[in-house]
């Protein structure tokens, strides 16, 4: 649904809120790095306005949210019906704690904001017919070196780096790729998983307790917070009509 946000639904709601879309670029995954190359993030576009009776560019960031369920779509109709369907604000005011409720959504268009440098985004709430509202949130350079001395170096420094190390070491082991192992990052992830299931069993001498699957903590918050979106797409993609 994004791409349809983006090609049928963004110039018409900015035309009509006084912006001019002229551009909108889609950058895939984007590091940063002057920070550290694992510092990086996947906006879903880029976009190059300007505001009525200016001739003045200014670009933004992107990121657009696809509600499907009953519960979902009641609170987006209630923030735009009390806020408006077109809210600036910054990151140090109340409404954008009103605009985008959900912290972890906040935390992640200021990472946007930090890995690519730039002090705007545009927050999209939208459905399959239509977007609900935008929020414009402008950053602080501020806001922006506190989270990347604050928080990103911090836990580069102290939790990425070690585990990079170790996985390094073992991609000198010789390994015969199989299966679903299909290439050297599934392979040294699998590794390092068996690794630290055999160390448990042997400290606590006794076999590992029930469990349905054995996912890295990253996947298993990547399919928390991504949710059913992408498989409702696939399914939806494979329907004939």
């Amino acid at each position: 649904n994004e791409e349809r946000v983006k090609s049928e639904f963004l110039a018409v709601f900015f035309n009509r809120h006084g912006l001019e879309l002229l551009r909108i670029n889609n950058i895939g995954l984007a590091v940063n790095e002057a920070v550290s190359k694992r510092f990086a993030t996947s906006v879903d576009g880029v976009v190059v306005y300007r505001e009525s009776q200016s001739n003045f560019l200014k670009f933004a960031l992107l990121e657009i949210k696809t509600r499907s369920g009953s519960e979902a779509i009641k609170k987006v109709t209630y923030i735009a019906k009390t806020m408006g369907s077109y809210i600036k604000t910054n990151s140090r005011e109340e409404d954008f704690l009103r605009a985008v409720p959900d912290k972890s959504y906040r935390l992640q268009l200021l990472h946007h904001a930090a890995v690519m440098n730039a002090l705007e985004v545009f927050y999209v709430e939208s459905t399959v017919h239509q977007i609900h509202y935008i929020v414009q949130v402008t950053f602080s350079r501020e806001d922006l070196q506190k989270y990347v001395n604050g928080m990103i170096r911090p836990l580069l420094r102290l939790h990425v780096e070690p585990i990079v190390k170790i996985l390094e070491q073992k991609s000198k082991l010789d390994f015969e790729v199989n299966g679903y192992v299909c290439d050297t990052h599934t392979l040294k992830q699998s590794f390092f998983i068996a690794e630290e299931l055999y160390d448990w069993v042997v400290t606590n001498n006794k076999p590992l307790p029930p469990c349905r699957s054995i996912v890295p903590t990253t996947v298993h918050l990547w399919n928390h917070l991504k949710g059913g979106v992408d498989i409702y797409s696939r399914y939806i993609s494979n329907l004939g009509y």
